[in-house]
């Protein structure tokens, strides 16, 4: 480091002495777009997952954050492939959850469980559209005053206050 870069980064320590210690949090929404196969129906947006990040410096937390966008992209596709563009899947998972409670029906009881969850697979079958990613959003995450919290932590324990008093006594 210049002794140039080392004087702008004294000046600014002592100037400005939260900047330098800051801490950034990114975040991003994620959402996947899909179309029922039914006539007519519109395009529909899921929400897939909000993302967050910290960094200390918003540079860094931006990057990190980009590449959690692409792995989690893919997922977003896969589940949604596997939520609307896959059938017998959609069942078998339905019928995995509920094994449980489908092994205590009756034959009339199961007809009407198994008519029940092919109608609810088949509403939910479509195409997938892609997936969207909101703006990312940085704020500056404050850290709280070394000296409020130590009046905070002397004010929520009387036994280190009493400890005290019993130290200047003894003096």
């Amino acid at each position: 480091m210049s002794k140039f870069h080392l004087r702008i980064f004294l000046v600014t320590f002592l100037l400005f002495p939260g900047v330098l210690l800051a801490e950034f949090m990114c975040s991003t929404t994620m959402t996947y777009k899909w179309k029922a196969k039914i006539k007519d129906s519109l395009e529909k947006e899921e929400h897939w997952t909000t993302l967050h990040v910290k960094g200390l410096t918003e540079e860094a937390a931006k990057q990190t954050l980009t590449n959690l966008i692409t792995n989690n992209q893919r997922e977003a596709v896969l589940s949604c492939k596997s939520a609307h563009e896959d059938l017998t899947g959609c069942m078998s998972q339905k019928y995995i959850t509920l094994s449980p409670a489908y092994a205590k029906l009756g034959f009339a009881a199961k007809k009407n469980f198994d008519n029940a969850v092919k109608e609810d697979c088949e509403a939910q079958q479509g195409s997938c559209n892609g997936v969207t990613t909101s703006e990312v959003v940085c704020k500056v995450l404050e850290e709280p005053k070394i000296e409020d919290a130590a009046a905070s932590d002397s004010k929520a324990d009387p036994k280190k206050e009493k400890e005290k008093e019993k130290e200047g006594k003894k003096k």
